[in-house]
């Protein structure tokens, strides 16, 4: 018989307890906070053990059913997602009060010979023998009443944990964890002593089990390899087994596209299907799905199926194919192509580029005859000659013009297409500088955010003080921004409204922001830039400063791409995006999903505007904010 122990959106993580009597498990609240919870397993009331606004997760009971582990973020902050540490709560108040004599004494206790029982008279051996075998029941008692604040740490180091496995004793802890940068197998007592590294160079273990003596620790290597670590440990010992599967493919393709229907089903944030007919869709799509041969084929009519919904954040991956993959080096060049005769004629040199380095240098006007020996021109594709060249030491042949007798030689690592992308993006924001400065008599100061990530938020925190210290308004660009989760950090950093300031001896009228706020702070005017293809988390901050009335949000409506999504994985190693999270506009509940922001100015790219160098949504930008600081 099923009985519902507690009702909820989201989905949980459950373990319980040795006794089977309680059941430990995390959930989500409407803050989208993880907390854990421990409920009777026959039903009843759930009470929160962790109750704290960071992420815990991940609960464990310890095999002496004393101890309940977890792992959390209380000691990063939210939004550091790469520092957890693992925590633990004694589940009685009197072991919680124990000292460390108290706990010698109970393990000499253990060890000290048991008293021969009382035979009675006329007691027979055999019940005798029968007695002694019997073990006394395991019980799991709780003190629930302020167990919150009997959470105590048991790691504190930088760098994410994990996959948590009490020894048999319940005494050790074992956990993964990238302190190292690489996942491995670590241990420690539980109460914080004699942390060791039991695995080295990046195992990236999981699923572990202790062997019963306790002697070892069994995990699942990357992989798919199965190993053993001496609890004090050591190499790895590895467990052959072999497994024969045979897939019928048919079958597993079916499968596949039930999986992937019933996900979205289950889980997609809008329980209307923005309107369409879900069930139809499943039932138009499957036979074309069923008939594909290949597994992009396959993919195509699922996400043609998903494509009912008309929703962002959506479609099927995978399975990763793992074939080969040229990596062409980019020597960060532009070639004249007008030029037709021999040779390459450079038209520009990308600042920071391979071919802009001091011993790497060549000159717009100068010509490449050759490279690695092999002439060029115009006329020759250049690209096989770089692959796998990334890094590595390539010749070019170059002079100062086509037909000369002299030439030299240079040594040059081409980079990376990534590379060079950034190089590009560094150009664009460069150029927006140098408009803002100039239309802003210098007054103005131009930000933009590339992705809405860790990097880009670092990067913005130090420009509003690299950039825009000094300057009486800024202008933040989002345009081309393809989304992330940084806007309310940003929006911290902009929203910080003074309450008082310091003037030390001699000193000026200030405040001390590196040692009080914890981010940087931005208090004057404000312009906001998007455009049709700021997504996601760009359009949030953008709606954002619009609600707030931070400042003017000026250029083109946004794409309207806003969901929140995870991923599902399917039996064959592919997987789904599940846009699950719906967001709304504050104060007139509008879906952010196919509702773009629109701007308070909007200003429309004519055609040619690029290739002549006019950027009008950052001249409506900056003559906005001369109007508010003149």
């Amino acid at each position: 018989e099923d009985t519902l122990l507690q009702a909820g959106w989201s989905d949980p993580d459950f373990a319980w307890s040795p006794d089977g009597r309680w059941l430990a498990y995390t959930r989500d609240d409407e803050q989208f906070n993880t907390d854990v919870w421990i409920i009777p397993a026959a039903g009843g009331e759930a009470v929160n053990v962790s109750m704290h606004p960071d992420a815990d997760y991940d609960p464990v009971w310890s095999p002496d059913g004393r101890k309940l582990a977890f792992i959390s973020k209380k000691s990063g902050g939210r939004n550091d997602a790469d520092n957890t540490d693992v925590y633990m709560v004694f589940l009685q108040k009197a072991d919680d009060e124990k000292t460390a004599e108290d706990w010698e004494l109970e393990e000499e206790a253990k060890k000290a010979p048991k008293p021969e029982p009382k035979k009675e008279e006329g007691e027979s051996a055999e019940g005798e023998e029968k007695e002694a075998e019997e073990e006394p029941k395991l019980e799991v008692k709780i003190d629930f009443e302020d167990i919150h604040l009997r959470i105590r740490g048991v790691t504190s180091q930088i760098g994410n944990k994990g996959g948590i496995a009490f020894s048999p004793d319940s005494k050790t802890i074992a956990f993964t964890s990238n302190n190292t940068g690489d996942w491995d197998l670590w241990a420690i007592q539980w109460d914080g002593s004699e942390m060791k590294q039991l695995t080295q160079g990046g195992t990236f273990p999981g699923a572990l089990r202790w062997s019963k003596d306790g002697s070892k620790i069994y995990f699942l290597r990357r992989g798919g390899m199965v190993q053993s670590v001496a609890a004090q440990g050591g190499p790895p010992t590895g467990h052959g087994f072999s497994a024969g599967l045979t897939v019928d493919h048919p079958a597993e393709r079916a499968q596949k596209y039930e999986e992937a229907w019933r996900v979205l089903n289950a889980r997609f944030y809008d329980p209307e299907f923005h309107g369409a007919d879900w069930n139809a869709a499943r039932e138009k799509f499957r036979p074309w799905a069923l008939a594909a041969v290949e597994t992009r084929d396959f993919n195509d009519m699922v996400n043609l199926m998903f494509g009912q919904l008309d929703a962002s954040h959506m479609g099927i991956r995978g399975p990763a194919s793992g074939g080969p993959n040229d990596n062409t080096g980019f020597l960060g060049l532009a070639f004249d192509a007008e030029h037709t005769g021999p040779g390459l004629k450079i038209a520009s040199v990308m600042k920071g580029a391979p071919c802009d380095l001091i011993s790497s240098k060549v000159e717009p006007g100068e010509y490449i005859l050759a490279i690695d020996g092999e002439p060029v021109s115009m006329a020759v594709n250049i690209n096989p000659l770089l692959v796998d060249t990334v890094g590595k030491k390539v010749v070019l042949t170059v002079a100062a013009a086509p037909d000369a007798e002299e030439t030299r030689r240079v040594i040059v690592r081409p980079t990376s297409y990534g590379a060079i992308q950034q190089l590009l993006y560094e150009r664009f924001v460069d150029e927006r500088r140098a408009i803002a400065d100039e239309l802003g008599g210098g007054k103005i100061g131009y930000l933009h955010v590339q992705v809405m990530g860790q990097p880009s938020l670092e990067r913005f925190e130090r420009e509003l003080f690299s950039v825009a210290d000094g300057k009486d308004a800024i202008i933040i660009d989002v345009r081309n921004n393809g989304g992330g989760w940084t806007t309310d950090m940003m929006l911290a950093m902009l929203q910080v409204k003074p309450h008082a300031y310091t003037i030390p001896r001699n000193g000026p009228r200030g405040y001390p922001v590196s040692e009080r706020l914890p981010l940087y702070a931005w208090w004057k005017p404000v312009v906001v830039m998007c455009n049709e293809y700021s997504y996601s988390n760009a359009e949030i901050f953008s709606w954002a400063i619009k609600v707030l009335k931070r400042g003017l949000v000026i250029g083109q409506q946004t794409n309207g791409a806003v969901i929140s999504t995870g991923a599902a994985g399917l039996i064959d190693g592919s997987y789904v995006r599940v846009p699950g999270r719906g967001w709304y506009v504050y104060g007139t509940d509008i879906d952010q999903e196919r509702n773009g922001c629109p701007p308070d100015i909007v200003v429309e790219v004519q055609p040619g505007d690029e290739a002549a160098g006019v950027d009008r949504q950052l001249e409506r930008a900056v003559q906005e904010l001369l109007k508010q600081i003149q």
